[in-house]
């Protein structure tokens, strides 16, 4: 292996790794941070040795760590040829590779490793494959080496954990979900089951159970890796607290400055608070370090929106749909491509894309109220009221929605349904004045008169205290009511 291999007296060095050389208590010592471009240097002493072959899987997950996954891949593919041959005594073993390393009481469990690594390997290039084909054919290929797995060992909890998060990444949260309840039952406090549950929690919605899991992988291991404090900032963020997701993803960057998902979600959390320049800068760098990440860019294209260029939000968005395979990633691109269609009064465009946003995430809700307001500059109240209903079903303190939905309960003379909601809209939103207006307008053709009279001047209130005009057509409606319940006085 040239330089970076020499003998050397048995010893234990974390910067390198050791080949015990048969026959001697010598080893051959391999820098980490020498580890030959040739990888078939490092092939013919491992072979010329009979290392064992956790060491074959130790130098592979050296060469993965420093980015080189080809090597990776080529310093395990004599395993996998051995395990593909047919063994000799055929009656005895069931491939080449466990005839010989037979003497090994470890070598199964130690292949399963290998499998589960490579598998491993294929499944994280996949999913941040943005082309759908390679995509495909990076997940199957991690099947294979799953299955493979699971044929020398069933119960193995990595190839458990493996699949189901290969089940994650391709959508089928509920097999993901089936699988990792089975894990948990053969492999309890296991911390790959507990991350892969919290994962699938998270993108199940069920954010205060994922949050729960991270803790606990917290108490099994108070230093876990960078992607643990992630998952624990995500859903802290997602559960408003905010001041502990802003520590858990400064965490993350001291561990891993160039983490790409933690830049996103600290830059989110910045701009949220009205710390625009800082966010935005956060940002900035994640989308320096990968211009095609589809979270990234959704961000920005919000961040444009509402600034007002329409053109580049709806270019980044564009992009963030075309090279992203998660459906509330293209849910949320869709919803931003529409309300720029929207914005610029392309209504057509825009019903369009908020209904592709709908069906990409149903529960996603935003859309929902865009596609509404859709079908009514299209006088088709009825389908605008079910979107209105569908958020407040999930969300029924939604002001917008209960004003909508009131306003077209209004119309369609089912007065109840439109004091219910407009009246719990001025409970959420005493300020605003629409809804007033709404509710008064409900009241008018009612006995409750006093109840319009009392509407219409609390919106003229808010409007004074604001120092904005109150409208004469407003001024009217007052008259006319203190006028018929006997208000003369106050008429004029």
């Amino acid at each position: 292996a040239g330089a970076s291999a020499r003998l050397t007296p048995l010893s234990s060095m974390s910067s390198s790794i050791l080949i015990p050389v048969q026959g001697s208590d010598e080893v051959v010592e391999v820098r980490v941070d020498e580890l030959p471009e040739d990888v078939n240097d490092v092939i013919d002493i491992l072979q010329a040795e009979m290392a064992p072959l956790d060491l074959w899987l130790r130098f592979a997950v050296e060469y993965y760590k420093q980015g080189r996954t080809d090597h990776f891949k080529m310093l395990l593919k004599p395993l996998l040829e051995l395990a593909e041959a047919k063994a000799d005594q055929s009656n005895r073993y069931e491939n080449m590779l466990f005839e010989q390393f037979h003497t090994d009481p470890n070598a199964k469990p130690q292949f399963v490793a290998i499998l589960n690594a490579l598998a491993s390997c294929h499944l994280a290039t996949a999913s941040r494959e943005r082309d759908k084909s390679k995509r495909k054919a990076g997940f199957e290929q991690a099947k294979k080496y799953f299955n493979s797995a699971q044929k020398i060992d069933l119960l193995n909890s990595g190839s458990m954990v493996g699949e189901a998060v290969l089940l994650l990444a391709q959508g089928d949260l509920d097999r993901a979900s089936s699988k990792l309840e089975s894990a948990a039952d053969y492999c309890r406090g296991n911390v790959p089951v507990l991350l892969a549950k919290a994962c699938a929690k998270f993108q199940g919605g069920a954010v205060e159970e994922a949050r729960r899991l991270y803790r606990e992988v917290f108490a099994l291991n108070p230093s876990p890796p960078p992607a643990v404090r992630l998952g624990l900032a995500y859903t802290s963020a997602r559960l408003g607290q905010h001041a502990t997701a802003r520590k858990a993803f400064e965490r993350v960057l001291e561990l891993n400055p160039d983490c790409v998902e933690a830049l996103a979600g600290l830059g989110v959390l910045e701009c949220n608070e009205g710390r625009v320049e800082a966010g935005m800068a956060c940002l900035g760098q994640a989308h320096a370090l990968e211009p095609s990440h589809p979270i990234v860019l959704n961000r920005l294209a919000d961040h444009f929106f509402l600034r007002g260029e329409y053109d580049q939000a709806k270019s980044l968005a564009q992009r963030a749909f075309r090279q992203s395979t998660s459906p509330s990633v293209r849910a949320e691109a869709a919803y931003h491509i529409g309300r720029v269609f929207h914005a610029q009064i392309d209504f057509s465009s825009a019903l369009q894309w908020y209904s592709q946003a709908s069906k990409e995430a149903p529960t996603f809700l935003p859309p929902h109220y865009g596609l509404g307001q859709m079908h009514l500059v299209n006088n088709d109240r009825k389908r605008a009221l079910e979107c209105f209903e569908k958020i407040l079903n999930a969300d029924a303190d939604n002001v917008d929605a209960l004003k909508l939905a009131g306003m077209l309960y209004a119309q369609m003379d089912r007065k109840a349904l439109a004091t219910e909601r407009l009246s719990r809209a001025t409970e959420l939103a005493p300020n605003d004045v629409m809804a007033w207006l709404e509710l008064a307008k409900v009241h008018e053709s009612t006995p409750a008169l006093a109840v319009a009279l009392s509407a219409y001047e609390k919106a003229a209130a808010i409007l004074k205290r604001a120092g904005r005009r109150v409208p004469v057509a407003l001024w009217n409606n007052l008259g006319a009511l203190r006028q018929r319940l006997g208000k003369l006085a106050s008429a004029e």
